[in-house]
């Protein structure tokens, strides 16, 4: 009776203190398993994604900096030829005196200009008597053809005005082929046009240095650019180029990094004079008259975006990282100042936006997560098989304990497991 009661207290394990009931021992060993398992595969999903994360935001900001190098070389090398050209031109062009017919010689030398110079609309010579002499490039500004009409073939446009004691004489429009001969000609005693009432002529006329205007309607084809000019060395006219500005444009559009990357060019006042998506732009100049049409500015848009960029311009240090938060995203960007003449600096901002740039690093942290959770499934199936088998030996271990602490040592000790 004695050893009976002995018996069963000895195999009673009851859990005493605040728990008040235990779990099964192949429950305990899975779940600590699992848990480790569990604890270390996040620890190495958020590691390895923060990693990343901050990885690829360095490289944004390099990225950034490329960029803003790449543009500035790009729009130096589009105006600082065109400057170049003005310089030479204006040392050497003499218009005092000369009729439309006289300045035809002009017009190989433009044509040659134009030739090498892809990225110029037309070449000009003005006086201060109002005469008036453009050579445009079909092949450089195709909406010049449509502008004026040209007939097939046409590669060149010539217009000239002639002025008498500030009364018109006449305007005379060639269409030239590519090997400048006229496949077409007309005259008119009725244009309103005079490059004297023009900011560019203005500004140059009375100026000795190289003038780079701001944006307007350039004269002919209605489109939006600017006019580099200077005055001539006899200092009774002045030689120019217009540069459309569109073009910068396209050249911003080919350094976008991802769909919704912004590159924006503006100026000192904040008004926009390139964007990566020039449609923005057309979609503004569409809501203007044609006669006051003119290139954004940052405020004429309903951006936080935009509005940071304005506000950050008008303080002194404007240049370097911009990241910039809205209500829709969050923007890693970059302001760089271009030097193009004298005061007249570009500010060119770059934004990309967070998650497009760290699209990547989601994926492969979502692709982590699910991989992961892979594992932890066939991890459990696998802790589960050998909790079970870990337990099993210890239960029979624990039976041939208790029938030594109860000498019944009748029968051997054997317990079947591979763990010594």
């Amino acid at each position: 009776m004695t050893n009976a009661r002995v018996t069963e207290h000895s195999l009673s394990f009851r859990s005493s203190g605040p728990f008040k009931r235990g779990y099964p021992l192949r429950y305990t060993i899975a779940f600590v398993f699992t848990l480790l398992t569990l604890v270390s595969g996040v620890a190495l999903i958020v590691f390895n994604y923060i990693g990343n994360e901050k990885a690829t935001i360095l490289a944004a900001h390099d990225l950034l900096e490329r960029i803003s190098h790449q543009v500035t070389s790009q729009v130096s090398a589009l105006i600082l030829p065109v400057q170049s050209v003005i310089n030479i031109s204006s040392k050497t062009i003499h218009s005092s005196g000369l009729s439309f017919e006289t300045r035809l010689p002009l017009l190989e030398h433009f044509v040659e200009i134009l030739r090498h110079n892809r990225k110029m609309a037309s070449m000009v010579v003005a006086d201060v008597d109002g005469d008036f002499f453009i050579v445009r490039s079909v092949e450089n500004h195709l909406s010049a053809s449509s502008t004026f009409g040209a007939p097939d073939g046409t590669r060149f446009i010539v217009q000239g005005i002639d002025r008498e004691m500030d009364e018109l004489v006449a305007e005379k429009i060639l269409f030239l082929d590519e090997n400048l001969f006229s496949l077409f000609e007309k005259t008119s005693r009725s244009t309103t046009y005079d490059h004297r009432r023009q900011g560019w002529f203005k500004a140059s006329i009375y100026n000795h240095q190289l003038v780079t205007t701001e944006d307007y309607l350039l004269f002919g084809t209605q489109e939006i650019g600017l006019t580099i000019a200077r005055r001539l060395k006899e200092g009774h006219g002045v030689v120019a180029a217009d540069l459309p500005l569109k073009e910068m444009s396209a050249r911003l559009a080919e350094q976008r990094v991802t769909p919704s990357t912004e590159l924006i060019l503006v100026n000192g006042q904040g008004t926009i004079v390139a964007h990566s998506n020039f449609s923005k732009i057309e979609e503004h100049l569409q809501t203007m008259e044609p006669s006051q049409a003119r290139m954004p500015s940052l405020t004429d848009f309903d951006s936080p975006l935009y509005a940071s960029l304005a506000k950050t311009l008008t303080q002194k240090q404007a240049v370097g990282r911009l990241d910039l938060t809205t209500a829709s995203a969050k923007m890693l960007g970059a302001v760089t100042k271009i030097p193009i003449h004298a005061d007249r600096d570009l500010f060119l901002a770059a934004f990309i936006p967070r998650d497009e740039l760290l699209s990547g690093a989601i994926q492969l942290r979502n692709r982590s997560i699910l991989i992961s959770l892979l594992c932890l499934a066939i991890t459990i199936i696998i802790v589960f098989w050998l909790s079970q088998r870990i337990s099993t030996s210890l239960r029979y271990l624990s039976m041939e304990a208790q029938k030594i602490r109860e000498f019944k040592l009748d029968t051997p000790i054997r317990v079947d497991t591979r763990i010594l």
